[in-house]
């Protein structure tokens, strides 16, 4: 569907706006535009779930609790990106450090849920591969 070609786009911009962040840390323009990719291509994420759930495509795979639980774990980022805005006017470098948290989200597994699907994972790496994408280029 052209929900995927779209997601893939902005993924492939993802390593531009990384780079954009990194040489410009401080700047608000810099954290503000590498955030709005990353809600954008969240939102097409999400939306890409949302199409595959309602065609029957991953019903077979995923169970109810499953499916809530991947549109959770796509839309909670998008909240900690939304937030990373306003707070880079006030303070960039505490900004560049929040988008940590949506990938330690991630990393740490849900309470009651010992056994990790396919699916789980594939939602966890989508995020992870965009912060992972900035702190590579990053001089720490």
């Amino acid at each position: 569907s052209w929900f995927n070609i779209f997601f893939l786009m902005l993924i492939c911009i993802i390593p531009f706006s990384a780079g954009f962040l990194n040489h410009y840390k401080h700047e608000k323009l810099s954290i503000i535009f590498y955030s709005i990719n990353l809600i954008i291509a969240s939102l097409f994420h999400f939306f890409m779930l949302v199409y595959a759930w309602k065609k029957k495509y991953v019903k077979p795979y995923l169970t109810d609790d499953q499916y809530q639980n991947a549109k959770h774990r796509i839309l909670i980022p998008i909240y900690f990106y939304l937030a990373i805005i306003p707070i880079s006017f006030f303070s960039p470098d505490v900004a560049i450090y929040l988008f940590l948290i949506p990938v330690a989200l991630h990393v740490l597994p849900e309470s009651g849920n010992k056994q990790i699907s396919d699916w789980d994972l594939i939602v966890q790496n989508s995020h992870q591969l965009a912060c992972i994408g900035y702190w590579t280029l990053t001089d720490h």
